[in-house]
């Protein structure tokens, strides 16, 4: 072989089979090698080597023509210049503007060879939107595998331009008035010249030149257009103008109000942004902020004027409740596009809102001690004209310079005080009362019983004693038995205020589980903050037996016949007396004992009764049993069978437990084992008494795998604690053989319609041969096999009957049987109707359970439910054979507890042992409805004489139609609507009774609107007998008169004295309608203290339930009254009587002093030294 080339030529070589061909340095563009082989039989060939010689091109890049800026829509030429590449042929160029390909330019009809420059063109008409827009070219050698990677040229950013070719940087220049301002103008084209005209930094023509700058140290004019001009070289000027907005920021923002405090709910308020000295208002904007929520925005700035201006927005707005706290601000924005200065806010404005009276009482509720000190202070946060303290203790006079007055009583010695704090506002006049109550409490609280120890059953009662206690009204007594509350909680009913005794009782049932409780009760005065704390009893214990309170030891005997008996009965409680009454072993009464024993030495009697009884020491009387059993153990106790011997299989015997002389033997229970498993229990019903022979029998059928079982019987005696131990029989074992010696497996078949079958005959003992008998799938005899298989691939038959034969060896042929089931499951199973829609409750519903195709329907049970809860179960469906479409019904009359209730029926085939599973409907809803099927909306309307009225009545059943019955604007029955529309433009009868009516497929029947109609006096006023001024306790009559008030059976009049309710009357309870005129009197005795107080009725008509409500009407009365007249002029005569006195006294003592003595002649005789006259 060799290689024939125009270059590396490789002569021919022998005994090769692979030769190379290496040229070190390829410097030819065109270049042919063949390798050529000769064949061992003379064959020559020759193959050509494909070689292409390639170079990367020196450099790639992309110029415009012509070059520069390119003015917008008009065209040109984008050039990519390749140098030095090879082989054109295979050179691709594409055309990139950014990442998206414009055009592919292929160079394949270039045929030189060598290195060459190419040049790729792309024509372009510039928009606008390219300004900046990058340009490149990509050249490819598609060579092959081995072949050169892509080259790319540098992006080529092209700049258009529309217009005046020059570019002003920045576009739009903001400046600050007073600060240097700066902007450039760049020719975007060639120019023979360039500056700027302006009022201010003008610059002149400038040649040689591509941009020039306009510069103002500081700019202090409000108005100023640049403009930068041009010479492009044509000859004609152009210009751009610089749009320059000139700002001044303002030098405060702040927000006032018209307002001054906190403010009254409701009442408006006007909020002022003040703006100063801002520039150009035109770009102003404001906006004010509730909290971080913008809530109006200001754009209605358009003044035309230059130069700052002082600019102010308001905002009016009525705030709540809610609002109280919130923070206010407004914003400024002068919106002047970039280089705009910065947002500026406000302050925040804090909004204080208040509702009712601006007064806060603290405490709110003062709980005192009666004869302890009481304080309180009344602060407010508004500005007023005075506050201070109404009391019938201690006042305290209104005052305008202080926000806090102080209230206080050093001992509070009344049971009833009402203080009221009142504040004069801007507003108006309020006042708030303060909350006090006084309390008394005791130190202690005590329980007590009729007795501690207590009989199960009977009822007792505890005491809870409390005295000395106010409010009793707020007293809670609460009782316990150990620490868990019973439900019986006491509050007495007493509205008096001053100190009550009081006593709660706690009746009881006490049970055994009681015995030991502890009870008690826990007095509380609920009263709120500061009440005082809550105080209880010692415990109370009691002690509680069941029956008799005694205790007998033991409490049941268990004596085997002939043996000692002993046992002792002891008192539980104190008593007189005690004994045993029996039929064996008497003890008589004996007195005091707590303890008494009955013995008897050898107990020969079957039956025995022995009481203990006893007397209390406050005559109660009862007695106690003890249960006594006398027992005897059985002499023997043996197995047996009947018939006696071995037994064939599936033939039935039974076994017999001998029992012998046993008693008791209503106590006796017989169990039956087989093995270690019992078989079943048999308990003795016999009556007689003394010692029995019994005999307890179990039926057994068995099975070839019984054979060699062990059975025994089991004697227990079940006589309690001290009872004898259980007896078992010896083990007794059966000996079982069988007829027909083979196992079925299974034992019975159960196969779908149309599945496969299989059954195994197996034999168990040696036989000449088994098979199968049957109509399909038989079987037959084949001898030397232990075992044989039925099998059916598809069983096509409804009716089978297998039997499997054997030929035991030492017996004749003996067949057994195979019970075949074939079934087959429905195809659909579903619940229908004889009724549609919603039933009304009471009327009968027949629910339908259709199943399809289903057999065997011998063994079809079909169940009914409601919800999850079976109620009905089907079993009888005939006899046929095959499938068959079965119909189970069920008929109720629901109630309106059934409503929405789900109901299903459920199909099962009961085939034993591989039955399929149980298939269940879909639910079926039922709607129950109960009354007439009707709403009506309102259900009651309240509607002013003369006024409009309305009202819909809807339903949601099937009718024959709906309507209304009415004295005024009746409906005619419709039958396409489920709502009907009843309404009266003027109102104007006393008594209307409108009736809704429908008809539905059950009944007619019908619901009233109850209307009522109303009229209310505009006024109501109050009169008296006696006007003027009224005498201190002399009886007067103030009268409510109101006129033309309908219907009077439902007005209430309630008179006030002040704020505080006296008396609540109500109208008239007749039949009459229409308006009428009333009136109520009040009796009253004033006092001097009463001077000035103020009467007042108030009436309101009252409909309870119903939505729509008249206002109240109140009429007011002040009264004048005089004091007592006899006091003053007693104390007056007095006074006069004490001065007269002093008078005459005064006298006296002056004349005794200056020595002025009467002399007076008497005939009493003077006494001698003895003493006699």
């Amino acid at each position: 072989m060799s290689w024939n080339s125009t270059v590396g030529m490789v002569g021919m070589e022998m005994g090769v089979t692979e030769l190379s061909w290496t040229v070190k340095e390829l410097r030819e563009w065109t270049v042919r090698s063949q390798c050529v082989i000769s064949t061992e039989d003379g064959y020559e060939c020759s193959k050509e080597l494909p070689i292409i010689v390639y170079n990367m091109p020196d450099s790639l890049a992309v110029t415009s023509d012509p070059p520069g800026a390119m003015a917008e829509g008009k065209p040109y030429f984008l050039h990519c210049h390749i140098e030095n590449i090879a082989p054109v042929q295979n050179l691709t160029v594409r055309w990139f503007k950014g990442s998206a390909q414009l055009i592919e330019d292929l160079q394949h009809q270039n045929s030189k060879v060598g290195p060459q420059n190419i040049t790729s063109d792309l024509p372009v008409v510039p928009h606008l939107s390219d300004n900046e827009a990058h340009y490149r070219c990509e050249a490819d050698l598609d060579l092959g595998p081995g072949g050169p990677t892509k080259l790319e040229s540098v992006p080529f950013s092209i700049t258009v331009y529309t217009g005046c070719a020059v570019e002003i940087i920045p576009p739009s220049l903001v400046v600050r008035y007073g600060e240097s301002a700066l902007a450039t103008c760049r020719a975007l084209a060639p120019s023979n010249g360039m500056g700027w005209n302006s009022t201010v930094g003008a610059v002149g023509m400038e040649v040689g030149v591509q941009e020039v700058n306009w510069t103002v140290k500081e700019l202090r004019e409000w108005s100023v257009e640049p403009q930068c001009f041009i010479n492009p070289g044509n000859g004609v000027l152009c210009s751009k103008v610089l749009n320059v907005t000139v700002y001044s920021t303002p030098n405060s923002l702040r927000v006032t109000s018209d307002r001054h405090g906190p403010l009254a709910e409701g009442k408006n308020i006007t909020l002022n942004c003040h703006i100063e000295n801002i520039a150009p208002v035109q770009k102003l904007t404001v906006k004010w902020f509730k909290g971080d929520t913008e809530i109006m925005g200001d754009l209605s700035h358009q003044k035309r004027r230059m130069g700052p201006q002082n600019v102010s927005g308001d905002y009016t707005f009525f705030p709540n409740l809610s609002d109280n706290g919130t923070q206010y601000r407004c914003e400024a924005e002068l919106d002047l596009g970039p280089g705009s200065p910065p947002k500026l806010t406000s302050d925040p404005f804090n909004i204080n809102v208040y509702r009712g009276c601006p007064i806060v009482i603290s405490p709110p509720t003062l709980v005192v001690k009666y004869g302890e000190s009481a304080s309180a202070d009344c602060s407010t946060f508004v500005p007023h004209n005075g506050i201070g303290w109404n009391s019938t203790l201690e006042p305290v006079d209104a005052a305008k310079d202080i926000n806090s007055v102080h209230w206080s009583v050093k001992e509070l010695r009344e049971w009833t005080v009402n203080p009221n704090c009142v504040i004069d506002t801007y507003d108006g006049q309020c006042e708030k009362e303060l909350s006090v109550v006084v309390y008394s409490f005791p130190d202690i609280i005590s329980t007590s019983a009729s007795t501690s120890a207590m009989v199960e059953g009977r009822q007792y009662s505890l005491f809870c004693h409390i005295q000395n206690i106010a409010p009793a009204q707020n007293l809670t007594v609460r009782w316990f038995k150990g620490d868990t509350e019973l439900k019986d909680k006491a509050r007495p009913l007493s509205s008096e205020v001053e100190p009550q005794n009081v006593t709660s009782e706690l009746v009881i049932e006490p049970v055994m589980s009681d015995n030991g409780g502890q009870y008690r009760c826990e007095a509380e005065l609920a009263l709120g903050p500061g009440s005082p704390p809550k105080l209880t009893s010692d415990p109370f214990n009691i002690t509680v037996y069941t029956g008799c309170p005694v205790e007998i030891i033991p409490s049941s005997l268990v004596v085997r016949y002939g043996e000692s008996a002993l046992a002792t009965c002891r008192a539980l409680v104190p008593i007189s007396e005690m004994g045993w009454n029996s039929t064996v072993g008497v003890v008589g009464m004996e007195m005091g004992v707590t303890e008494l024993s009955w013995t008897v030495k050898e107990l020969r009697e079957w039956t025995v009764r022995s009481q203990c009884f006893i007397s209390t020491e406050d005559g109660y009387e009862c007695s106690k049993e003890l249960p006594i059993i006398v027992y005897n153990t059985p002499d023997s106790l043996a197995v047996t069978s009947d018939p006696p011997g071995a037994m064939a299989e599936g033939k039935p015997y039974t076994l017999h437990c001998h029992i012998e002389n046993i008693a008791p033997v209503q106590n006796l229970t017989v169990r039956w084992f087989k093995g270690r498993t019992q078989l079943m229990e048999h308990q003795q019903n016999s009556s007689q008494v003394g010692p029995q022979n019994i005999t307890s029998d179990l039926q057994i059928i068995p099975v070839m795998s019984d054979n060699d079982a062990q059975y025994r019987c089991e004697a227990e005696l079940n006589v309690g604690p001290g009872g004898p131990p259980e007896l078992e029989s010896d083990p007794f074992t059966i000996t079982v053989y069988t007829d027909c010696p083979v196992e079925i497996i299974p034992p019975s078949l159960v196969v779908r319609y149309g599945e496969s079958a299989l059954a195994t005959c197996r034999a168990l003992a040696p036989s000449n041969g088994m098979g199968w008998e049957s109509i399909v799938g038989g079987v037959v005899k084949d001898g030397g096999v232990q075992e044989v298989n039925w099998t059916v691939k598809e069983l096509q038959e409804w009716t089978v009957e297998l039997q499997c034969f054997i030929n035991p060896r030492h017996d004749d042929q003996c067949v057994k049987g195979l019970n075949v089931t074939v079934y087959n499951t429905p195809n659909s199973l579903r619940v229908t109707s004889n009724r549609h829609g919603p039933l009304a409750e009471g009327k009968n519903i027949t629910l339908i359970c259709h199943i399809e195709n289903i057999a065997p329907v011998q063994k079809l049970t079909v169940r009914w439910f409601r919800g999850d809860t079976k109620i009905l179960e089907n079993l009888s469906f005939g006899t046929s054979v095959g499938p068959q479409n079965i119909t189970d019904s069920y008929t109720f009359s629901p109630n309106l507890s059934d409503n929405e209730t789900q109901c299903r029926c459920e199909a099962e085939l009961d085939l034993g042992p591989g039955s399929p599973p149980k298939l269940t409907s879909y639910p079926f809803n039922i709607n129950v409805y109960r009354g007439c099927p009707i709403v009506i909306s309102p259900p009651t309307l309240v509607v002013k004489y003369g006024e409009s009225a309305s009202a819909d009545c809807s339903t949601f059943v099937p009718h024959n139609g709906i309507g209304w019955n009415s004295t005024l604007e009746p409906v005619d029955a419709v039958k396409d609507i489920n709502s009907v529309h009843w309404s009266v433009k003027e109102l104007r009868e006393w008594t209307v009774k409108p009736l809704c009516f429908i008809s539905t497929y059950d009944e007619q029947c019908s619901k009233a609107l109850i209307v009522l109609a109303y009229t209310f006096p505009d006024t109501i006023n109050v009169t008296t007998a006696a006007p003027g001024v009224m005498m201190a306790g002399n009886n007067y009559t103030l009268t409510c008169h109101i006129q033309n008030v309908a219907p009077a059976q439902n007005l209430t009049l309630r008179w006030f004295k002040g704020s505080v309710l006296v008396k609540e009357d109500h109208g008239p309870q007749d039949t009459s309608v229409g308006p009428r005129n009333l009136t109520f009197d009040l009796h009253i005795t004033p006092e001097t203290s009463d001077d000035g107080a103020q009467y007042r009725c108030e009436a309101e008509l009252n409909f309870h339930s119903a939505v729509a409500k008249p206002p109240k009407l109140t009429s007011k009365h002040a009264i004048s009254v005089a004091g007592d007249w006899k006091t003053p002029v007693i104390i007056v005569l007095i006074i006069l009587c004490l001065l007269i006195l002093c008078t005459l006294f005064a006298l006296w003592y002056r004349r005794r002093r200056q020595g002025n003595y009467s002399v007076v002649q008497t005939d009493i005789p003077l006494a001698n030294a003895n003493g006699k006259a």
